[in-house]
């Protein structure tokens, strides 16, 4: 990472996104949340993610609203239960309109140790998947 590069930048949902050195790539600093996905969703991305779709995802882990996020209940804020494909599609939506490229953090070759802020695995949750930026788009 150059020195004119910043450490923290944000996607197209202005969720913040922070540099690994050892991803080489900026990563989600959270998993993906629900609120990404809405954005996501409100695009129009195809018929797989229509309205009842999403209805069988909350049933797996219902949505809370931000401003009730607490220690006992954060995990609502995430989602869960998307498969792979799913992800890839989320990902590569972020980096349409510009000329960054979105992929799942383990895409790849890519492992990231120590990095549980924005790829962990909590037994209460299905899954989740954080995106990597690997061409970085640098504000002059």
């Amino acid at each position: 990472m150059s020195a004119r590069t910043p450490r923290i930048v944000h996607d197209r949902t202005r969720f913040p996104m922070v540099w690994s050195d050892a991803a080489q790539a900026f990563i989600g600093y959270f998993p993906v949340t629900k609120i990404q996905l809405e954005y996501f969703l409100c695009d129009r991305p195809g018929a797989a993610f229509d309205q009842r779709w999403y209805e069988s995802l909350l049933k797996l882990n219902e949505r809370i609203a931000p401003g009730r996020i607490q220690s006992d209940n954060f995990y609502k804020a995430f989602v869960t239960g998307i498969s792979p494909v799913q992800a890839k599609q989320f990902a590569a939506w972020l980096g349409r309109e510009s000329d960054e490229t979105y992929t799942l953090l383990n895409q790849g070759n890519t492992r990231v140790r120590g990095s549980s802020h924005c790829c962990c695995r909590h037994s209460h949750l299905v899954s989740n998947y954080c995106c990597k930026r690997s061409t970085p788009s640098v504000k002059k």
